[in-house]
């Protein structure tokens, strides 16, 4: 019944759910039996509201106990759904007259589903230090509202389970108090014991026998009581018995056994007791039993002792310090306290020249953003978690910082390098992909590659060169090479910087982290030094077995190549060749259909050519003549795929292509959005339109000198989903009539678009027009 975004540890934090909780615990009243003084106060606050239900409500961790209630039958319910959770976060009274008009609990599956609760009114059940531990409540199927009464009925109501919850812990407080008087009491008995001045047991205590585990006193009376210590608790022992006969106090800790021989440590203090002139005549000895307080030093000093290992030892960087204010109370500065060797080495900041100085004495140039945060921490005991990158070590670190006390924190540093260089790689290769996706030029595959692998991995040089493996040689036509460094553009001869470029030969990656080192560039390392390279990442790209093309990331400085960076590296170079090849294949794929489209106009022009000779002999020249035209319109068309490479023709070009033989611009009006026509539907569309301005030249708009044709189109629908409709209307021609007679041109126009029919076609006396209807998606179709 709680929205869990408003959650009681959500809004207060852990720290103040923590502390509430504890509060409440305080009061051991969870899980308790029903009693008649909290039935009462549920039973009374139902019949005072009058509502079915009323609950004397405690919240605890993740589920309400009821320690009274009226109406329900149950005695605890999950928190997740709970009115009273939310009632907690109110200042004093939560009042809600109908759940289901309420934001808070509109969605609360206790308001939308059974039992269909939509009144609730709730009064704080709040210690006197403020936590709110549960309330005193009643609820309702139907809305409603209290009266002031009422409400104040309530609040008292809650009052009193307060003050009863408060009578019976401080009821219990004074009986642990007496109990623990009653113990100390005794244990004050425990060890007490009396000795003559000859050193002898005169006397011990019932305690003392107890802890000394003495079943007959009489047995031990009158031996000489120091002689029981051992060791050198014996002469210690002596020491404290000889200055109580000198009338002070010796004390000392020793170890003895029992009667029963168990071992034993004891604190023990000898006293004299001085007769009427003051001189002591028997001694007093206190002892008390320190076994364990002195087994739990050892062990928190084995503790300490581990933990301290842990802290010298450990990889991660510590330090603590505390943070220094101005007069204002601004943080300024940030005092060392006590650092780690793994900090050390991180910061490179020596612990004998940290402890005890500030940040800014030895970091003069920290930001203040930096302490900012840590006095934060500090001032609302919130951690914080962020990252310092430290470029002289080329390191990144996750920070973390926790409050201590006061103005104290301690802040631990990750080493999280690794996991940012990982995430940079993955980034550059997301990258690389889009940004190959859209490029057009081979040369620009190198060049975007290259830019992308610098700055990811910091090199000096990279890029491509084309190799002639035979004459070991590899020309650099550019690349990219990083500020103040000079560019290796050129060609060069593999054998000047070592013996390496067999291995590339045979396909194989070379990776070196130091050029004078390596043996396979003990003869060109000095060479390679001059042009600013120490470090090497040469990978071959083969053709049908040839070592072709090299692809090479350099640094000026040395460098190991982590495995995941050759990966990286071997991955750049395969996306970027990829995309190589796909610009090769596309530019193979354009020459081709070229060459296609151009035998396919020279197909069209030998048919014309055919069709003319063979039709030379009919008399009737009309359908000879609208053969020709016909095998023009399918040419025009043809041309514009042409120009789209016979992917797909825009609508007004092929339009455009058509009409203009028939007309002159200003008879025609173009007009629609733009649409892409695929190769099918780009021949059928020319036919349709050849047809009709046919039509229109012979009996319509285009048959007289001030006829007009306006062809338009639109989208109907959204996306694929939708229709493209065209338009034919014309005007300013001879009156129109419906033919009688449907030759072929007809029945072309009735197909429609591309063949599917939908064609509506109106024979107006003002001009004849025509609208055609097909799916986009068959539209754009190849």
């Amino acid at each position: 019944m709680i929205e869990p975004a408003k959650s009681p540890v959500a809004v207060a934090g852990i720290d103040a759910e923590d502390a509430r909780l504890a509060a409440l615990n305080g009061y051991q009243i969870l899980d308790t039996p029903r009693e008649p003084e909290f039935d009462e106060i549920a039973a009374l606050a139902s019949a005072v509201c009058g509502t079915p239900i009323a609950v004397v409500n405690l919240i605890g961790e993740g589920r309400q106990f009821f320690k009274a209630e009226v109406g329900l039958g149950v005695r605890e319910t999950p928190l997740d759904s709970s009115f009273c959770a939310s009632a907690i976060l109110e200042e004093d009274f939560l009042l809600v007259p109908d759940a289901t008009r309420d934001a808070r609990f509109e969605c609360n599956p206790l308001v939308a589903g059974d039992p269909h609760l939509k009144f609730y009114a709730g009064a704080l059940l709040k210690t006197v230090d403020g936590h709110a531990i549960g309330t005193v409540c009643v609820l309702d199927y139907e809305p409603r509202n209290l009266t002031g009464v009422q409400q104040q009925t309530l609040r008292v109501l809650a009052r009193q389970v307060m003050t009863q919850l408060d009578l019976r812990r401080a009821l219990r407080e004074r009986r642990k108090e007496a109990a623990f008087m009653r113990s100390v009491l005794a244990s004050s008995a425990d060890c007490i014991k009396v000795l003559d001045l000859q050193d002898r047991l005169t006397f011990m205590s019932e305690g003392g026998k107890r802890v000394m585990e003495v079943s007959d006193f009489n047995a031990i009376r009158g031996c000489p009581w120091p002689s029981f210590w051992q060791g050198q608790g014996n002469a210690d022992a002596k020491a404290a018995v000889a200055a109580a006969k000198a009338g002070g106090v010796g004390r000392f800790q020793g170890g003895a056994s029992t009667m029963a021989g168990n071992p034993r440590w004891w604190d023990v203090q000898v006293t004299p007791i001085l007769d009427a002139q003051g001189a002591p005549e028997m001694l007093l000895s206190v002892s008390r039993d320190i076994t364990i307080q002195r087994d739990a030093e050892r062990a928190v000093s084995a503790s300490e002792d581990r933990w301290r290992s842990l802290f010298t030892s450990m990889h991660e960087g510590f330090f603590s310090g505390e943070i220094l204010r101005d007069d204002a109370g601004r943080p300024v500065d940030l005092r060392f306290l006590e650092v780690n060797p793994a900090f050390e080495t991180q910061s490179s900041l020596p612990a004998n020249d940290t402890v005890g100085r500030t940040i800014r004495e030895v970091i003069p140039t920290i930001p203040q953003w930096l302490i900012d945060i840590y006095a934060g921490v500090v001032d609302t005991g919130e951690p914080a978690t962020f990252e310092v990158a430290v470029p002289a070590l080329s390191r990144t670190f996750e920070a973390r910082a926790n409050k201590e006390a006061g103005q104290r924190l301690a802040v631990m540093f990750i080493d999280v390098t690794t996991r940012k260089q990982a995430e940079e790689r993955r980034n550059a290769l997301i990258e690389l992909g889009d940004r190959l996706r859209h490029v057009t030029r081979k040369a620009d595959v190198a060049s975007v590659a290259a830019e992308i692998l610098a700055r990811t991995l910091g090199l000096s040089h990279v890029g491509y060169g084309d190799v002639d493996h035979v004459r070991e040689i590899v020309t650099i036509a550019d690349d990219h090479v990083a500020e103040g460094v000079e560019s290796l553009r050129g060609t060069h001869s593999f054998r000047s910087y070592g013996s390496y470029v067999d291995d590339l030969k045979a396909g194989r990656a070379v990776f070196i982290a130091n050029a004078l080192d390596d043996p396979r560039t003990a003869t060109g390392g000095d060479a390679l030094v001059a042009l600013g390279v120490r470090s090497i990442a040469n990978i071959p790209l083969m053709e049908h077995g040839q070592f072709v093309t090299l692809f090479f990331a350099l640094k000026a400085d040395p460098h190991a190549w982590t495995p995941e960076e050759q990966a990286f590296l071997r991955n750049v170079a395969d996306r970027t060749r990829a995309a190589i090849g796909r610009l090769e294949a596309e530019e193979q794929q354009r020459v081709l259909n070229q060459e296609l489209s151009h035998r396919m106009k020279n197909m069209l022009a030998m048919v014309l050519s055919i069709a003319t000779q063979t039709l030379r002999s009919v008399p009737d020249r009309e359908p000879v003549e609208a053969f020709e035209k016909r095998i023009h319109a399918l040419s025009a068309a043809h041309d514009v795929l042409l120009q789209q490479e016979w992917t797909a023709a825009p609508l007004d070009a092929v339009a455009g292509a058509v009409l203009q033989t028939f007309a002159q611009t200003a008879r025609l009006t173009l007009s629609g959005p733009q649409i892409s026509l695929g190769p099918r539907a780009t021949l059928s569309v020319s036919l349709l339109l050849h047809e009709l301005a046919t039509n229109a030249t012979k009996y319509g708009a285009l048959s007289n000198d001030q006829g007009h044709v306006g062809v338009s189109w639109r989208v109907d629908g959204d996306g694929e989903e939708g229709d493209l409709v065209l338009d034919w209307e014309e005007s300013g021609g001879p009156p129109v009539k419906e033919p009688t007679r449907r030759g072929f041109g007809s029945r072309l126009i009735r197909l429609g678009l591309v063949g599917t029919g939908d064609v509506d076609l109106r024979y107006k006396p003002t001009g004849f027009r025509a609208e055609m209807r097909a799916p986009l998606a068959q539209i754009h179709q190849s």
